[in-house]
């Protein structure tokens, strides 16, 4: 499973062209699921969390249209990355264990006026958000295949919050209450 994640915020996505989209990989056990407990790790003082939307690939693909991308992925979630505030441990975010926490999966929402994601403390519309998936989807398939359940961050959603031991993050996506991230 490959775990990819675009460079690019929500807020400037409206512009979104190849160029202007970075791609990180993010390692496989960076992942946490749902029902497992969140630990913040000790070699950082200080941790922030940034949110991103998360799209689950559902079919084998190389090289694929925008035009066909949507027919790619299936479900749709809110995922978290735990980032290290020290400047000597900013290199590392990408890697280590537990880096992400991904909400549960949902059915993507035929209705816009769903199209809307609270996380952080702050309120995101997310109108124009299958533009922006398709054109991500589309730009990482021409360097590599995309497999089945492979998980795709189109964008970030807002800006970053401090976390701390004890830290409680709620989140709804498409008018749906997600379970609350209890930080231990």
């Amino acid at each position: 499973m490959k775990i990819l994640a675009s460079t690019i915020t929500f807020d400037n996505a409206s512009d979104i062209t190849t160029q202007n989209i970075g791609v990180q990989c993010f390692a496989d056990s960076a992942l946490v699921t749902p029902g497992r407990p969140f630990f913040l790790p000790d070699f950082s003082t200080g941790w922030l969390m940034k949110a991103h939307l998360a799209v689950r690939i559902s079919r084998l693909g190389k090289n694929i249209s925008t035009r066909f991308a949507h027919r790619y992925y299936d479900a749709a979630s809110l995922l978290l990355q735990l980032m290290p505030t020290d400047t000597g441990a900013q290199g590392i975010s990408c890697i280590f264990d537990s880096a992400l926490y991904l909400y549960p999966w949902l059915p993507l929402p035929e209705d816009d006026t769903l199209l809307t994601a609270q996380v952080l403390g702050q309120d995101v519309d997310l109108s124009g958000m299958y533009h922006i998936i398709d054109s991500t989807v589309s730009h990482i398939s021409s360097f590599a295949t995309l497999k089945i359940g492979d998980i795709i961050m189109p964008c970030s959603l807002s800006g970053t919050v401090d976390v701390t031991i004890g830290s409680e993050l709620p989140a709804s996506l498409f008018a749906t209450e997600l379970p609350a991230l209890h930080i231990k």
